[in-house]
């Protein structure tokens, strides 16, 4: 995995994340697994952590509004809408209320090398943050 490690300590910063928590997305999510449902309406994408404590799933479906627990497992759901999914890239999109309230909007494709990249805009507590993250394969 290689991320835009100053970006990512930025947004970890900006979503008020304990010490804990910072150390454990920065250092404990070694990967993604993506699946593609069969028709490619809808996706399941769960991050791979070295630490038991940190289960996160997220499921989609194109151009419909699913809710699930939110990802930096404070109380309260996120809404996540599939805008597309395709085999080699999707994208979507994901708001929460609640503490530190905001949004998401992710792509994640293949490149020419197999490498997944994900690059997620988010937007909370007023500001803007730009995320990079490429998976290799044994990362996925």
């Amino acid at each position: 995995m290689n991320s835009d490690l100053e970006s990512m300590r930025m947004a970890l910063d900006g979503m008020q994340l304990s010490k804990m928590q910072k150390v454990a997305a920065m250092n404990f999510v070694n990967g993604l697994r993506v699946e593609l449902g069969p028709s490619q309406e809808t996706a399941k994408v769960q991050f791979l952590a070295t630490v038991p404590f940190y289960k996160v799933t997220e499921e989609y479906k194109r151009g419909e509004e699913t809710t699930m627990k939110r990802r930096d497992l404070r109380r309260g759901e996120q809404r996540a809408t599939a805008v597309d999914l395709r085999h080699d890239a999707m994208h979507v999109d994901l708001q929460w209320d609640g503490y530190l309230p905001g949004k998401v909007s992710e792509s994640f494709v293949v490149n020419s090398r197999g490498q997944l990249v994900v690059r997620g805009i988010m937007q909370v507590n007023g500001q803007v943050f730009d995320i990079r993250t490429v998976y290799n394969k044994e990362d996925c």
